[in-house]
Protein backbone atom coordinates (compact mmCIF):
# COMPACT_ATOMS: atom_id res chain seq x y z
CA UNK A 1 0.00 0.00 0.00
CA UNK A 2 1.68 3.29 -1.19
CA UNK A 3 0.04 6.73 0.10
CA UNK A 4 -0.10 10.26 -1.26
CA UNK A 5 -0.49 13.57 0.64
CA UNK A 6 -2.93 15.19 -0.46
CA UNK A 7 -3.42 18.35 2.13
CA UNK A 8 -2.65 19.47 5.75
CA UNK A 9 -5.31 20.58 7.86
CA UNK A 10 -5.23 24.02 9.59
CA UNK A 11 -4.95 22.34 13.13
CA UNK A 12 -3.08 23.70 15.80
CA UNK A 13 -0.33 22.03 17.85
CA UNK A 14 -2.42 20.99 20.58
CA UNK A 15 -4.85 18.38 18.50
CA UNK A 16 -7.92 18.61 17.11
CA UNK A 17 -10.59 19.50 19.81
CA UNK A 18 -13.94 18.23 18.31
CA UNK A 19 -15.93 16.90 15.46
CA UNK A 20 -18.63 17.02 13.99
CA UNK A 21 -19.57 14.16 11.18
CA UNK A 22 -22.17 14.63 9.11
CA UNK A 23 -23.50 12.72 5.69
CA UNK A 24 -27.19 12.20 3.58
CA UNK A 25 -25.70 9.42 1.52
CA UNK A 26 -24.36 11.32 -1.24
CA UNK A 27 -21.56 13.59 0.88
CA UNK A 28 -19.61 14.02 4.04
CA UNK A 29 -19.20 16.89 5.93
CA UNK A 30 -16.72 17.14 8.61
CA UNK A 31 -16.51 19.94 10.82
CA UNK A 32 -13.51 20.60 12.75
CA UNK A 33 -12.35 22.96 15.41
CA UNK A 34 -8.43 23.22 16.81
CA UNK A 35 -9.87 23.02 20.38
CA UNK A 36 -10.30 26.53 20.55
CA UNK A 37 -11.14 27.85 17.15
CA UNK A 38 -13.43 26.18 14.11
CA UNK A 39 -10.37 24.85 11.60
CA UNK A 40 -12.67 24.56 8.86
CA UNK A 41 -14.73 21.39 7.19
CA UNK A 42 -13.39 18.61 5.21
CA UNK A 43 -16.24 17.74 2.48
CA UNK A 44 -16.42 14.65 0.56
CA UNK A 45 -18.93 14.79 -2.55
CA UNK A 46 -19.98 11.87 -4.38
CA UNK A 47 -19.03 9.41 -1.15
CA UNK A 48 -19.37 5.55 -1.93
CA UNK A 49 -18.37 4.66 2.05
CA UNK A 50 -16.75 5.68 4.61
CA UNK A 51 -15.67 4.07 8.25
CA UNK A 52 -14.76 5.85 11.57
CA UNK A 53 -12.47 4.58 14.61
CA UNK A 54 -12.24 6.15 17.60
CA UNK A 55 -8.38 6.83 18.40
CA UNK A 56 -7.68 3.50 21.16
CA UNK A 57 -8.71 1.16 18.31
CA UNK A 58 -7.20 2.83 15.52
CA UNK A 59 -4.14 0.03 14.61
CA UNK A 60 -2.56 0.34 11.25
CA UNK A 61 -2.73 3.98 10.16
CA UNK A 62 -0.80 5.51 7.65
CA UNK A 63 1.52 7.72 10.71
CA UNK A 64 1.94 10.53 8.92
CA UNK A 65 -1.75 10.70 8.42
CA UNK A 66 -2.03 12.72 11.61
CA UNK A 67 -4.41 16.18 11.01
CA UNK A 68 -2.95 15.20 7.30
CA UNK A 69 -5.23 13.82 4.14
CA UNK A 70 -3.97 11.27 2.44
CA UNK A 71 -5.14 9.34 -0.43
CA UNK A 72 -4.39 5.76 -0.43
CA UNK A 73 -3.51 4.20 -3.97
CA UNK A 74 -4.20 0.82 -5.19
CA UNK A 75 -6.95 0.81 -2.16
CA UNK A 76 -7.81 -3.12 -1.63
CA UNK A 77 -11.09 -1.54 0.08
CA UNK A 78 -11.66 0.87 -3.43
CA UNK A 79 -11.12 -2.66 -5.40
CA UNK A 80 -13.60 -4.50 -3.42
CA UNK A 81 -15.97 -1.91 -3.66
CA UNK A 82 -15.72 -1.80 -7.58
CA UNK A 83 -15.73 -5.98 -7.73
CA UNK A 84 -19.25 -6.15 -5.75
CA UNK A 85 -21.10 -3.37 -7.53
CA UNK A 86 -24.29 -3.87 -9.14
CA UNK A 87 -23.84 -3.69 -12.92
CA UNK A 88 -26.77 -1.32 -13.30
CA UNK A 89 -26.37 0.81 -10.40
CA UNK A 90 -26.60 4.51 -11.33
CA UNK A 91 -24.14 6.12 -9.78
CA UNK A 92 -20.24 4.12 -9.93
CA UNK A 93 -17.74 3.55 -7.51
CA UNK A 94 -15.66 3.72 -10.42
CA UNK A 95 -13.23 6.57 -10.09
CA UNK A 96 -13.42 6.87 -6.83
CA UNK A 97 -10.52 7.61 -4.49
CA UNK A 98 -9.36 6.08 -1.08
CA UNK A 99 -8.80 9.27 1.69
CA UNK A 100 -8.14 8.86 5.42
CA UNK A 101 -6.84 11.19 8.07
CA UNK A 102 -6.30 10.60 11.81
CA UNK A 103 -8.07 13.46 13.45
CA UNK A 104 -5.91 14.39 16.38
CA UNK A 105 -7.71 13.13 20.06
CA UNK A 106 -10.31 11.81 17.73
CA UNK A 107 -9.69 8.50 15.45
CA UNK A 108 -9.17 6.98 12.11
CA UNK A 109 -10.99 9.13 9.34
CA UNK A 110 -11.53 6.92 5.71
CA UNK A 111 -13.63 7.85 3.03
CA UNK A 112 -14.54 6.59 -0.49
CA UNK A 113 -15.46 9.99 -2.37
CA UNK A 114 -15.07 11.06 -5.99
CA UNK A 115 -13.84 14.45 -4.50
CA UNK A 116 -12.80 16.16 -1.38
CA UNK A 117 -11.78 19.66 -0.64
CA UNK A 118 -11.25 21.90 2.43
CA UNK A 119 -14.05 24.32 3.33
CA UNK A 120 -13.26 27.46 5.63
CA UNK A 121 -15.54 28.04 8.51
CA UNK A 122 -18.56 29.42 8.52
CA UNK A 123 -17.22 32.68 9.87
CA UNK A 124 -14.46 33.17 7.28
CA UNK A 125 -11.67 31.20 9.38
CA UNK A 126 -8.31 29.47 8.53
CA UNK A 127 -5.84 30.09 6.28
CA UNK A 128 -5.53 28.95 2.28
CA UNK A 129 -4.40 25.44 2.06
Amino acid sequence: MTAAKVFDLPISGIGCGEIKIESNGVFLRVSLTDGIVDAGQLFFDDVTAFRFRDEMHSRGFIAESYDTLFEIQESAWLKELIEIEPEQILGSVVGSRHFVVFLSSNGYLEVIAKTVELRPCKGGGHAAV
